[in-house]
C-alpha cells in the first residue's frame, strides 16, 4: 500500500509540474506575441492622441466609447453592445474672481471652484485676519 502512494504521489508530483510548465510556457508566447504584434498601443495612442481626454460626461466621453465599440467590431468580437448609463455631468459656469482689499487697493487672488460646488450667488465680503503659524491660529479660538 505504502508503495502505491509513493508511486501515485510521484506520478502526481510530476504531471503537475509539467503541466505548470506547459501554462508558464503559453503564457510567455501569448505575451510575446501581444508585445510583438499586438495592436493595443497603437489603440491606446489613438485614443489619448486623437480623441484626447475623456471626462465623463463629455463630448469626448460619447467619441471614445463609439471608438471602442468599432475597434471591437472589426476585431470581430461576436456581441458587442453599449450599456446605458447615467454619469453626472459638470458644466463650467462663469468665471469667478477672488480678491482683497487693503488700504483701499485690490488685490486679485487666483480662485477655483471644483466640479459640483455649490455658488453663493452672490458676493460674499468677510474680514480677513492673517495668522502665521497653526499656534496663533488655535489661540485665536472658535
Amino acid at each position: 500500500m505504502k508503495k502505491h502512494f509513493t508511486t501515485i504521489l510521484l506520478f502526481n508530483l510530476l504531471v503537475l509540474s509539467t503541466t505548470g510548465q506547459s501554462d508558464s510556457a503559453m503564457i510567455k508566447s501569448i505575451y510575446n506575441e501581444v508585445l510583438t504584434n499586438g495592436e493595443c498601443y497603437e489603440n491606446l495612442r489613438f485614443l489619448c492622441k486623437n480623441i484626447g481626454n475623456r471626462i465623463a460626461g463629455s463630448e469626448n466621453a460619447d467619441k471614445a466609447i463609439l471608438w471602442g465599440e468599432k475597434v471591437m467590431n472589426d476585431y470581430g468580437f461576436d456581441s458587442v453592445y453599449i450599456m446605458p448609463v447615467e454619469v453626472p455631468n459638470w458644466v463650467r459656469g462663469s468665471k469667478e474672481v477672488a480678491f482683497y482689499s487693503i488700504e483701499g487697493k485690490r488685490v486679485d487672488l487666483p480662485a477655483v471652484a471644483l466640479g459640483g460646488s455649490v455658488g453663493s450667488e452672490k458676493p460674499i465680503t468677510a474680514q480677513v485676519i492673517e495668522v502665521k503659524s497653526f499656534d496663533e491660529l488655535r489661540a485665536l479660538g472658535e
